[in-house]
């Protein structure tokens, strides 16, 4: 009975606490072509570069999860890392590439100098 109470107390308080996420946003493989006229595709090597906060921090580099979930933004142990890209999504407007272990909001980090295009 006490499990009973208890998961009808912890549903509401789950189901508030969850926010418009990027990881419910749909995967695309498709390319991306930037602002800039650059083509981004799935496997293309990117350099991600130094953070462009206070203390080496990244503004627009975030590390993820296991469920490609931002958990925070990324430090200065990130820069100079070399990732493969492997989808994209998009969210209110803004495209978002993913990597093993990175989000990076694209024309934001290309504008801010946080990543390089390595391959064209």
């Amino acid at each position: 009975m006490k499990k009973i109470i208890l998961t009808l107390l912890l549903i509401p308080v789950i189901g508030f606490s969850q926010g418009k996420s990027i990881s419910l946003a749909k995967k695309s493989k498709e390319p991306y072509i930037t602002i800039q006229g650059d083509t981004l595709k799935v496997d293309m090597q990117i350099l991600i570069k130094e953070g462009s906060n206070e203390n080496g921090k990244f503004k627009y580099v975030q590390v993820i999860n296991n469920f490609n979930e931002p958990l925070y933004q990324a430090d200065s142990r990130a820069a100079f890392k070399r990732q493969l890209i492997k989808f994209f999504k998009e969210q209110d407007g803004a495209y978002y590439l993913f990597t093993n272990y990175f989000c990076i909001n694209i024309e934001a980090a290309l504008s801010r100098n946080e990543i390089e295009l390595l391959t064209k």
